[in-house]
């Protein structure tokens, strides 16, 4: 009796520490991980600089998590906001509208994709690419 105890015990813990290691695991596996201090171009002068910590794939066949590989550099004082990664930022000259406690941020030329900062700084931003929409969420300094 004592002998089976023992043994669903260590079971027991071994399943709970590899359940443990794979949410852990899990849960980086789609997380940003661009080091913007070593990037082979310089950033563009910004107000914010808006960090994704998880994106989203959606399509009519529902959400799965990706890679987040974009991060924003948002020039609040020329109204520009730069779509970064490994290579250098795109810009886009935006229009920007208060409501209620956030900033809604949307290109002056269509470009399928919008900007939500909240007044705390969190952000999502949705892009349409075809008929499917990535949606990354995340922090902006």
């Amino acid at each position: 009796m004592k002998k089976t105890l023992f043994i669903s015990f260590i079971l027991s813990i071994f399943l709970l520490s590899w359940c443990t290691n794979q949410n852990k695991t899990s849960s980086n596996k789609f997380s940003f991980d661009i080091n913007i201090s070593k990037l082979d171009y310089s950033l563009p002068k910004y107000t914010k600089l808006c960090i994704p910590n998880k994106k989203q794939m959606c399509s009519d066949n529902g959400c799965e998590d990706i890679q987040p590989t974009v991060f924003l550099a948002y020039d609040e004082d020329n109204n520009l906001i730069y779509r970064c990664d490994n290579k250098p930022c795109d810009s886009y000259k935006v229009k920007v509208s208060q409501s209620w406690i956030y900033t809604y941020i949307e290109p002056t030329n269509p470009r399928g994709f919008s900007v939500k900062i909240s007044n705390d700084n969190k952000y999502i931003e949705t892009v349409s690419i075809g008929l499917n929409t990535l949606v990354s969420y995340g922090v902006c300094k």
